[in-house]
């Protein structure tokens, strides 16, 4: 049986291909052209009663049977049925079904198809044999040309000489010209793409702001099936036709496609006005130049703020903000002023029937601080394509801060003649996002004699740092220290032989970012510090003392820096008592120029890891006010950083004293810190070398 089927269909394209006939996938012709057409289009040589006129062959009813709505001709030979289709068609297609007439055979059989430029002269497009008895067939030719009137002339019929019954016909033509075309809208930009046309050398773009205005053409011999038109606004409506280069002459216009570019919400906040229960809730105050109240309901003016993106889900819900006028204006006054620089308006529909004649069409977005002057951000025009699910956002630039604003329109759609002419069924306000500051992902912990040194890459932008501390991994973490000015950063507040686990996250505008990767270490008791105190008289203390006295000077130097505790600080047997039962030296905090101290192991295993040489950076000298100069090497990091401590303490913000780390070759020595004192300060100045 498969055999047979396979050899009757190669005789079939066979005798195709004798008689000059070629067949094109289904999707290559187009729908039915006769659709939509006036009664008045279809016209035959004869019918057979008024019951069974020329237009029921075309009112897409395939029964075939003994029907109403089927076409019967007044004459059985030599007859014809037309359509005019008020302009030059290339029909390639026709589709038929005879009538049953209850199995008497009154279909036509032998036919023509023929075409016509004037209703008098035809040219004969295609000859075939037609079927009877509700059987359905496609006929397919290539035209000659295109012609305004077409029409399907029988010679005679099967059975019955009197009459011809036809169930229904279709005319396609063959798709020359694109279809399918999609817009999608992206942040200033549409892409269009449409279904590639085999007989395409290629394509033409053409645009226009309304549906049924002037379409300009944009882009021109196009060779893919897509283009990107990256030439429109946002917040402006768009309409594209694509035509077809082909061989013979550019194509008709395809059907339209919409496209409303807008920018991307990333770029801003989420609705920063809350959900409204009334006019007067939750903090805001709605206002509008009126409100509908009437058979159909209320639209107070909060409904355009209850969070419900549509006009209404029935007719005793209503979840929009309505007017009988055709014009009018609806506000939203915050608590506190805010820059907007983006509104949303969100339309739905009444039990699923949208009305866009209710939108708006022209308005202008304005802002105002004293309810009486009115700035005018934004202005739209001709906004006209509204279905059901629309979100249509716009935005403009603006850096002042208002505390109310308004959408005062102008123009609806066209209505003028319900009880509801305008509404707006939700509008949302965005201010601009603030960039989020990416976390730190290097942050190194080292630990020392009862303190741990954290150290991290500075972040652009960052404005300080917070440092976070757990006994557990993972967390939970405490705030130990905030906004401090960067790396390096010494914690003096743990425990020797307690492990400790850090992270860290800058801070910006945009507010803080996540935590930086995780960095531990274990402070221990297993090394000492040489303190080494210049004075304002020039001379120098030295003092070999423990990592806990370290910290207890530092900490009476940072507290009598910033106005309270004794005015000196007294070590205790730091040279040899011999006779004597203690020995102690004070030091007076005003006379202290400025210090340093440098660890080193008490054992003196190891090898110190030496600091890098900084081969690009800044020179920095520092005028102490008894006339010497400390000179650094710094990297730019580590410069900036003096910077900012020193401009900060300089507005009265700040620690008294600045710590270089490793400011020198270590040498024996574990870590180094050189500290400079605000008030000590005469100057300082820097060279860049690189």
């Amino acid at each position: 049986m498969r055999k047979k089927l396979i050899a009757l269909i190669g005789f079939v394209l066979i005798l195709m291909s004798i008689f000059g006939v070629v067949v094109y996938a289904e999707d290559e012709y187009s729908n039915d052209l006769t659709d939509g057409l006036p009664t008045t289009a279809f016209t035959a040589s004869s019918i057979y009663s008024l019951s069974y006129a020329a237009p029921k062959a075309f009112d897409n009813v395939w029964d075939g049977g003994n029907s109403t709505s089927s076409f019967f001709s007044g004459s059985g030979v030599n007859s014809w049925i037309k359509v005019d289709f008020n302009d030059s068609r290339a029909i390639a297609k026709l589709k038929y079904q005879a009538d049953a007439v209850m199995g008497y055979g009154a279909g036509m059989k032998n036919f023509k198809v023929q075409g016509s430029s004037n209703n008098i002269d035809w040219v004969d497009q295609f000859t075939g044999v037609a079927l009877q008895n509700g059987s359905k067939q496609d006929f397919f030719w290539t035209p000659t040309n295109s012609f305004r009137y077409w029409r399907v002339f029988w010679i005679d019929t099967h059975t019955i000489p009197g009459y011809v019954a036809i169930a229904e016909m279709e005319m396609s033509d063959r798709l020359t010209y694109p279809t399918n075309l999609v817009a999608v809208t992206g942040d200033a930009l549409t892409n269009l793409s449409w279904k590639v046309l085999a007989t395409a050398v290629g394509y033409n773009v053409y645009r226009s702001e309304t549906i049924n205005g002037n379409y300009t053409k944009i882009a021109s011999n196009v060779a893919v099936a897509s283009y990107t038109d990256n030439t429109v606004l946002n917040g402006v409506e768009y309409y594209y036709k694509v035509t077809a280069i082909n061989p013979d002459g550019e194509s008709r216009q395809s059907d339209s496609a919409f496209s409303f570019p807008q920018a991307s919400a990333i770029l801003y906040t989420n609705n920063i006005i809350p959900i409204m229960t009334s006019n007067t809730s939750a903090g805001g105050i709605v206002t509008a130049s009126d409100e509908y109240t009437g058979r159909d309901g209320t639209l107070p003016a909060w409904k355009a703020f209850d969070g419900i993106k549509k006009y209404s889900s029935s007719t005793s819900n209503y979840n929009a903000w309505g007017t009988n006028a055709t014009q009018g204006w609806l506000a939203y006054e915050f608590p506190l002023r805010k820059i907007v620089v983006r509104y949303v308006l969100d339309f739905g529909g009444y039990s699923n029937v949208p009305y866009a004649n209710d939108a708006p069409k022209k308005w202008t977005f304005e802002g105002t601080n004293d309810n009486v002057n009115w700035t005018i951000l934004d202005s739209r025009d001709n906004i006209t394509h509204w279905v059901d699910g629309d979100s249509k956002a716009f935005t403009f630039d603006n850096n002042t801060a208002f505390k109310k604003y308004r959408i005062n329109i102008s123009a609806n759609n066209g209505s003028t003649t319900y009880n509801v002419n305008l509404d707006i069924h939700e509008l949302e306000m965005m201010e601009r996002a603030v960039p989020s500051i990416p976390a730190i992902t290097n942050l190194v912990a080292a630990a020392g004699d009862a303190q741990v040194i954290l150290t991290w890459s500075s972040v652009t932008g960052a404005t300080g740092y917070n440092i976070k501390r757990s006994t557990t991994t993972s967390g939970p973490y405490t705030t130990v220290a905030s906004n401090v000015y960067g790396s390096p950063y010494t914690d003096t507040t743990v425990i020797n032989g307690t492990k400790y686990y850090y992270v860290i996250t800058a801070l910006s505008a945009g507010g803080e970012s996540a935590n930086s990767n995780e960095a531990s270490a274990t402070p221990m008791g297993t090394s000492r510090v040489i303190l080494t105190t210049t004075m304002t008289n020039g001379d120098t203390f030295e003092y070999n003392i423990s990592k806990t006295e370290l910290t207890a000077f530092l900490n009476w130097y940072d507290t009598k820096a910033a106005g309270t505790g004794p005015a000196k600080y007294t070590f205790v047997n730091q040279h040899l008592k011999g006779s004597f039962s203690v020995r102690k030296n004070n030091l007076i905090f005003d006379k202290i120029l400025k210090f340093n101290y440098d660890e080193y192991s008490i054992s003196g295993s190891g090898i110190p890891a030496e600091v890098a040489e900084i081969t690009i950076g800044t020179a920095l000298s520092i005028t102490l006010t008894d006339g010497k100069v400390e000179e650094f090497i710094l990297s730019a990091a580590d410069y900036n950083a003096f910077v900012a401590w020193y401009d900060a303490k300089s507005a009265g913000i700040g620690p008294s004293r600045y710590t270089f780390e490793n400011p020198l070759k270590k040498g024996p020595f574990s870590a180094r810190h050189e500290v400079v004192i605000f008030d000590k300060i005469s100057s300082y100045d820097s060279e860049d070398f690189n």
